[in-house]
């Protein structure tokens, strides 16, 4: 019965100590600290992409074709988007949104 329980508990810990950090935003302070713990865990070669993931969601709602939005709105979009998503997920989401981006500007083009 120990042994279940002692190999459960190693178990959750070590799920936990390697799961990948998530984006809290529910307040500019958790934000920041979720970032930087965020920013602070992935390997060296990936903060380039993570950074430049952010910026693309920060600045997505100014240069989204046929959109305007107020700032409430704006700040609204980003934390939605960015409430409870790792790294992985950030990048992958920033690279979704520019391709759809590029496809609604093709489509204008025609």
């Amino acid at each position: 019965m120990h042994k279940t329980i002692i190999f459960a508990l190693i178990t959750a810990l070590s799920t936990t100590a390697t799961a990948e950090p998530r984006v809290d935003a529910s307040t500019d302070e958790k934000l920041q600290a979720s970032l930087t713990k965020m920013y602070e865990s992935v390997p060296a070669g990936s903060k380039k992409k993570l950074e430049d993931a952010i910026q693309n969601l920060v600045y997505m709602d100014f240069f989204w074709p046929d959109r305007k939005y107020s700032n409430e709105q704006i700040e609204a979009n980003l934390r939605e988007r960015l409430t409870g998503r790792t790294a992985t997920a950030l990048i992958e989401l920033s690279e979704q949104l520019i391709a759809e981006q590029k496809i609604l500007r093709s489509q204008e083009n025609h």
